[in-house]
């Protein structure tokens, strides 16, 4: 692939996802305002696009669903995955043994990242994640970093699976050629141009696309300044990973719940807002203020306690008039304590709530656990594709590791075909069962309302773990 066909992607990449920029930002300024955003200031927490939000609900779901979502990657901070060696692999002893050397060397990956895997949820909640993963060799150690949605555009191949992810990196002149090891600070130029003492501190834009090659098979990481190509490699595995939460076929980027509860947050935000907006002019009203000249319309400003001056129509007119407001308007028609249950449920982050010493009926129960089993089963699905994605990864940097594998072992066709068990949905025998059965038991009859046993089932020595 020559330059001009990388560069010609990457545009198309880049161009394609302003459709989704909009809508995105959006879902972060609603649910996570203070989370790394579209906005300029991006790094300023009180931003004055956040000073409009009025309500923190759609914050709260946010955080109620990406802490749902990172216990089910692991519930106990331990174990996160179990693997079984392919259905074609002999099963013997050692084949078991290095499966559990495999598993416990993949938890202590994972369960490392398990804030970062906190992190992809949030991103989750608008609708896709993309995350760069590394493996420090010396101290094996796996770095699994979010990159955030509005720095990186992607495209899908017609599996379904993404195959490039195109990005815009800034960086000073003299620190690119030790960014990259390929390159050579004493010999380095860009467009024939050597780094001088003059324009080493200049901030240059670089172009990085990772594409996946149909014709070899294999990943190509590219970076380009223009139409000159600095870096050209490839390897089999990519160090970037995206998952989503619902894609509409043929859609390249996810739709998130954040993205479904939007029009609800927006009238539950402008509600508050201009109720507000009302109250404080009915606390501290505008004033007319009589002066004998015309009312200058540039003077005029609509806040609180504003003087506006006006022309004296009388001798008996007061030196001060309030400006009346009309009618109150009539907001009993919403219901916005109905409208937060609405959003919180749409982002999966309530259910139905089971109020304190008060029996359910029989459809209250049933809505509930159809509830439950229907957020569980979508963040199951997802959670698997992100462990086996990282799992596959790792599998294949744990080439690098001396005496890792055994001699001869095909890490490749081991790594495709590998059996992936999530520990939090792993099923158990029927003694573990009957055990769980009877502490619910015991912590039902202490409290009935069931508040006991959803924190004892949160606890790590009663998690679900296999």
């Amino acid at each position: 692939m020559n330059v001009q066909d990388i560069e010609a992607r990457f545009t198309k990449a880049i161009s394609e996802k302003t459709v989704w920029d909009s809508l995105y930002q959006s879902v972060f300024r609603m649910t996570m305002p203070n989370r790394d955003s579209f906005y300029i200031d991006e790094n300023i927490p009180n931003n004055w696009e956040n000073t409009r939000l009025l309500t923190n609900v759609g914050c709260e779901a946010a955080d109620n669903f990406a802490a749902r979502f990172q216990r089910i990657i692991c519930s106990d901070g331990q174990t996160a995955v179990s693997i079984e060696a392919p259905e074609f692999m002999e099963d013997t002893i050692d084949q078991r043994q290095l499966d559990a050397n495999i598993t416990k060397s993949l938890n202590a990956c994972i369960v490392n990242n398990l804030s970062n895997y906190l992190e992809s949820a949030y991103d989750l909640v608008a609708g896709t994640t993309v995350c760069f993963r590394t493996f420090d060799l010396i101290h094996r150690k796996f770095y699994r970093v979010p990159v955030p949605i509005k720095d990186v555009a992607l495209t899908k191949a017609f599996t379904g699976e993404t195959d490039g992810y195109y990005r815009t990196l800034k960086m000073k002149r003299e620190e690119i050629p030790y960014t990259f090891a390929e390159l050579d600070a004493k010999t380095f130029k860009l467009n024939g141009v050597p780094t001088t003492e003059s324009n080493k501190s200049d901030v240059v834009e670089l172009h990085e696309s990772t594409i996946y090659n149909y014709d070899d098979g294999l990943w190509h990481y590219y970076i380009t300044y223009g139409q000159e190509l600095l870096i050209d490699r490839s390897g089999i595995t990519c160090d970037f990973g995206s998952d989503f939460w619902t894609r509409k076929p043929g859609s390249t980027y996810g739709i998130g719940v954040g993205v479904k509860a939007l029009p609800e947050l927006n009238q539950l935000n402008a509600l508050r807002y201009y109720s507000t907006f009302g109250l404080m002019f009915r606390a501290a009203p505008m004033w007319l203020v009589n002066q004998n000249h015309q009312l200058d319309y540039d003077r005029l400003e609509m806040k609180p306690m504003e003087l506006i001056p006006v022309e004296s129509t009388g001798k008996d007119n007061p030196s001060l008039t309030p400006l009346t407001l009309g009618d109150d308007p009539n907001t009993q028609q919403w219901n916005q304590a109905q409208m937060e249950m609405n959003i919180k449920s749409v982002m999966l982050a309530e259910t139905i709530p089971n109020q304190t010493n008060q029996k359910m009926t029989a459809t209250e129960i049933a809505a509930r656990t159809n509830r439950l089993n229907t957020v569980s089963n979508n963040m199951v699905a997802v959670a698997q594709h992100m462990l086996e994605a990282d799992v596959r990864w790792l599998l294949m940097k744990f080439r690098e590791i001396p005496n890792f594998y055994p001699e001869g072992f095909d890490v490749k066709k081991y790594a495709d075909g590998v059996r992936i068990t999530l520990a939090s949905t792993a099923v158990k025998n029927t003694e573990q069962i009957q055990a769980i059965a009877t502490m619910i038991d015991m912590f039902n009859v202490a409290a009935p309302d069931g508040s006991l046993t959803a924190v004892a089932l949160n606890k790590p020595k009663y998690a679900n773990r296999s």
